[in-house]
């Protein structure tokens, strides 16, 4: 079996911490799916049409799910779809929560079925834990 993939999802506001995430997990060698072409508002239709056919082939490619949740995620257009497709697989789902984060976004977020919350505003800790779930995942096959 290849490494598993990761898949991260991430609200605009919250980019930069999550390409910190992501860089700390490819020095790591984890294969990560990490979109920066978001489809954005006022884009063109054809563009915005191709980033959602990106978003949903990462989703189908990737073994585990990891949404980063700050204080503004409900922004994010693409969060519940994500969410949702994410609860309704039988993947891993990790929510990697900051501590600005109001209590009942997160607990929104953590209500679905199989998903393992992360609290921490530090990348290097987030990918820790999401290293050892994808660790955990090739160990089983």
């Amino acid at each position: 079996m290849s490494k598993p993939r990761i898949f991260i999802s991430h609200g605009l506001d919250d980019r930069q911490w999550t390409e910190a995430l992501v860089n700390e997990l490819r020095q790591r060698s984890v294969d990560v799916w990490f979109d920066k072409l978001q489809p954005q508002t006022g884009q063109d239709l054809q563009e915005a049409q191709e980033a959602q056919k990106a978003l949903v082939h990462g989703l189908k490619d990737s073994d585990i799910y990891a949404l980063v949740i700050g204080p503004r995620s409900l922004s994010n257009p693409n969060l519940l779809f994500e969410l949702g497709v994410a609860a309704a697989s039988d993947r891993p789902v990790i929510a990697i929560i900051g501590s600005s984060t109001p209590e009942v976004l997160s607990s929104f977020v953590t209500k679905f079925a199989n998903i393992h919350q992360v609290r921490t505003d530090d990348a290097a800790t987030a990918a820790d834990e999401l290293e050892r779930v994808a660790e955990h995942i090739k160990g089983k096959a």
